[in-house]
């Protein structure tokens, strides 16, 4: 996961304000198919084919698609990812990464839940006394168990963070903002095809 990233998301506690220091937040590298994908934005990814890797330099070779869609270099150096790449104004961005294991390739899966933990995970209370748990994957308000998933694509300008409930089959029903600060959680009505923020649901305070 790209550090810029990662420093302003643990600073911030909010995935909005991170996508915004990168259009690169992560990559990952499959060594069975000897690929690295360059996710843009957790929207879309650019799949690039390893040539070969000098074990003195750390530089990992690419195929040829992969240098034109705008990769510079990849090299491995003490346990993290360094990528150049070419922004969009012709200058060379220099970034790193550093390594989150998993078991699966899927981004999101490994991802979402990581995001949450940082940024909503833990115990809180209402005013009135009402509990309400967050965890990586799943949440409790007042005794209403449910599990969701964080948004991580910001592309298309929501005006603050967003979280859904998700079915079993892992489709979004009911979407909430929120905004989380110094321990307190605000969690809003949001309408996701107007991107429109209503009124506060929660106001819940940190245990």
């Amino acid at each position: 996961m790209n550090d810029a990233y990662l420093r302003v998301l643990k600073r911030s506690l909010s995935p909005k304000a991170a996508s915004a220091v990168t259009e690169f937040p992560v990559l990952t590298i499959d060594a069975a198919t000897r690929t690295i994908a360059v996710v843009v934005n957790f929207h879309e990814g650019l799949q690039c084919e390893i040539a070969g890797a000098d074990a003195a330099s750390g530089h990992i070779n690419l195929h040829s698609e992969c240098v034109s869609g705008g990769i510079k270099s990849i090299r491995s150096e003490e346990g993290k990812l360094h990528l150049e790449y070419e922004a969009s104004d012709g200058s060379i961005i220099s970034t790193q990464y550093s390594r989150i294991s998993s078991e699966t390739h899927d981004v999101d899966g490994v991802v979402e839940p990581f995001v949450a933990q940082v940024v909503l995970a833990g115990d809180y209370h209402d005013p009135d006394g009402k509990r309400y748990v967050f965890t990586a994957r799943g949440a409790n308000w007042n005794g209403r168990p449910f599990k969701y998933r964080i948004f991580l694509d910001y592309i298309e300008f929501d005006p603050l963070d967003v979280l859904c409930e998700i079915d079993e089959k892992g489709a979004c029903g009911t979407f909430y903002g929120f905004a989380t600060n110094r321990g307190v959680l605000q969690i809003y009505r949001y309408d996701v095809d107007s991107k429109e923020i209503g009124g506060l649901l929660h106001y819940l305070l940190s245990d």
